[in-house]
């Protein structure tokens, strides 16, 4: 493409997505893909994590960044981001219960006993 660079005579509208149920599938689809990339590199959060981030996305979102201004687009399109981060967190919170990340969840080491019950309750 060679030639002069010119001016578009009428507004340009750029739509990122088709609708809700597609927006909701990318955020989806992003959410996954972020969490894997994250739990490769061996970055894991913890519960509070879950909770706490979308908070801080959507309160980002809406009042800093003047989300509220875009009327219930606004609000809409936040909601997603902040249940994108929920579950991006929350799949990287499980697989690093999986993988035995989480103090509380760290298996004993097979060396040490184990203590066993008898059926009396006796140790």
């Amino acid at each position: 493409m060679i030639g002069v660079a010119g001016a578009l005579s009428g507004h340009l509208e750029h739509y990122s997505y088709r609708d809700l149920d597609d927006h909701l599938g990318r955020m989806h689809r992003y959410a996954a893909l972020m969490a894997d990339e994250l739990q490769r590199a061996g970055r894991y959060k913890g519960l509070a994590a879950v909770f706490l981030n979308p908070l801080w996305r959507f309160f980002r979102g809406m009042v800093i960044k003047g989300g509220f201004l875009d009327g219930w687009r606004g609000l809409a399109f936040h909601f997603v981001e902040a249940r994108y981060v929920q579950e991006k967190y929350l799949r990287l919170w499980l697989a690093g219960l999986c993988e035995g990340q989480h103090s509380s969840t760290r298996r004993r080491h097979p060396s040490l006993p184990t203590k066993r019950r008898t059926r009396s309750g006796a140790n």
